[in-house]
């Protein structure tokens, strides 16, 4: 079971047990946006190049039901080089409460530049969080 279990009613004539889970709790008035709250770099210590391994590290979104997945865009010089797709745990908890409480995404080695990364969370109605961005500078 993935946080509340459905309960299927009986049929009646006039399809009213069709409408328990309808489309509507989608829309605005019954669904909030997920909440992301945190993003950063840990950078790894400089090789004899000059380049070092950066991972990206996030809270977990919080929202009315869960967040089914992350976008984590990452910029150079203001241009988007790569956007990756990243998939919650909420397949693995029962509930929310169960669920991890940070991510952490290995980016790769960068070299010395300044760099940007923007995180949007996603909840499984595909309504998206306010996005937010983190600045860091790689040596």
């Amino acid at each position: 079971t993935i946080n509340t279990a459905w309960e299927i009613s009986h049929p009646t004539s006039d399809g009213s047990h069709l409408t328990k889970y309808g489309k509507d709790r989608a829309n605005a008035e019954n669904n909030q946006a997920p909440v992301v709250s945190t993003v950063e770099a840990i950078l790894g210590t400089p090789n004899s190049s000059g380049k070092q391994n950066v991972s990206i590290q996030f809270a977990a979104a919080t929202d009315d039901e869960f967040a089914h997945h992350y976008t984590l865009e990452f910029k150079m010089a203001g241009k988007t080089r790569r956007t990756f797709n990243i998939l919650s745990d909420f397949y693995r908890a029962a509930s929310p409460d169960q669920m991890k409480k940070t991510f952490t995404h290995t980016i790769g080695m960068l070299g010395p530049n300044d760099y940007e990364v923007i995180l949007t969370a996603y909840d499984s109605w595909g309504t998206a969080s306010k996005p937010i961005s983190h600045t860091f500078k790689a040596n």
